[in-house]
């Protein structure tokens, strides 16, 4: 597949939550291949998560934001793609704001297209306007299409978290 025009990035609004509903279920579909632990039915219930969407929906352009990536399908836009990001202000141990990449997915069906890197050229674009000294991001370790996506965009690995799982 092929796009015939770039995806369009906007903000997003209150009717796009079941498209990124939809999306977030794909992107804990697989995050529990690599992560057995994960328990939550979806990451993104409606009833259990809409606060937090609409929040940062609420907060677009301040502290938060919340893009989508649609392209035209059957003259209609199709949500492929989204990014939840959030300013992280300075405290003692970084004096510096940043900006943390919570959620980036793109649709299983339209991955390979360029999409991906437009949401987080958008993320990251978004960051420089406030000032932020870096994008933090986290990544299973297993997920190895991700972290190489993320170190041609110019990440690289500064921490790692590691788990001694318990058993009972």
């Amino acid at each position: 597949m092929s796009l015939e025009s770039p995806p369009a990035i906007r903000l997003a609004a209150p009717s796009d939550l079941l498209g990124i509903e939809y999306l977030g279920e794909q992107l804990m579909a697989s995050d529990k291949q690599y992560d057995h632990t994960l328990q939550a039915p979806t990451l993104y219930n409606i009833a259990g998560q809409e606060d937090i969407l609409m929040d940062r929906i609420a907060a677009l352009g301040k502290s938060a934001l919340c893009t989508v990536a649609t392209v035209q399908k059957y003259d209609h836009d199709k949500i492929v793609g989204f990014a939840l990001a959030r300013v992280v202000a300075p405290n003692a141990f970084r004096p510096m704001s940043s900006v943390l990449l919570e959620q980036i997915c793109v649709d299983q069906g339209y991955r390979g297209l360029g999409i991906g890197t437009h949401l987080l050229d958008t993320v990251v674009s978004w960051a420089t306007e406030r000032d932020a000294a870096y994008v933090d991001l986290n990544v299973l370790a297993q997920n190895e299409a991700a972290m190489t996506f993320y170190q041609k965009a110019g990440f690289a690995t500064v921490r790692l978290t590691m788990r001694h799982t318990l058993s009972g």
